[in-house]
C-alpha cells in the first residue's frame, strides 16, 4: 500500500521496507519482488538467487522469471533449453506468459520449422487466456510476469 499510495500516501522507501521484512521472513512473493527490482536494477546475480529460494519454494512466477534469465542470458550464460524447463513448469499451471516465451521460441525457430505453426497457435491460445483471465480473474497471477 505504500509503495503504490493505496489507503495512504506513497512512500516508496517505507513500501520497500515492508516487502524487504516480507523478504527476508521467506515469503516467496516478496523474494520474486525485490528480485525484479534487482533485475531493472541490472544485478542479475542478485536477481537469480532471489528467484531461485522463491523458485525453491515452488512460487511458478519466480520459476517464470528464471527462465527468462536463461532465455535473455540475463546474469548467467544464455540456455534455450533451460529456460524452456523453466517456462514448461509455468505453462503447465497455466501461466500465460510462460507460454508466451514457449511460443516465441518456437517462432523463433528453436523447435525447428514445424515449431513455428506450433508457435503461432500457442501464441494465439495465450491471447485468448489472457483475455479471459483478465475478465474472470484480474487478480491472477497467471496473467501476470
Amino acid at each position: 500500500m505504500h509503495l503504490r499510495g493505496h489507503g495512504t500516501k506513497a512512500n516508496r522507501q517505507e513500501g520497500l521496507s515492508w516487502y524487504r521484512r516480507a523478504a527476508d521472513a521467506g515469503d516467496p512473493r516478496a523474494l520474486t519482488f525485490f528480485a525484479r527490482h534487482e533485475q531493472t536494477a541490472g544485478r542479475y546475480l542478485a536477481a537469480k538467487a532471489l528467484l531461485e529460494e522463491a523458485a525453491s519454494q515452488g512460487h511458478l512466477p519466480a520459476v517464470i522469471q528464471l527462465g527468462y534469465l536463461y532465455d535473455h542470458g540475463l546474469g548467467v550464460s544464455r540456455d534455450s533449453k533451460r529456460a524452456r524447463e523453466y517456462f514448461e513448469q509455468g505453462a503447465s499451471e497455466g501461466y500465460v506468459f510462460a507460454m508466451r516465451f514457449i511460443a516465441g521460441q518456437m517462432l523463433r525457430g528453436e523447435d525447428g520449422l514445424l515449431g513455428i505453426p506450433k508457435g503461432m497457435v500457442m501464441l494465439f491460445k495465450g491471447l485468448v487466456e489472457i483475455l479471459r483471465l483478465r475478465i474472470r480473474d484480474p487478480e491472477s497471477d497467471k496473467g501476470r510476469l
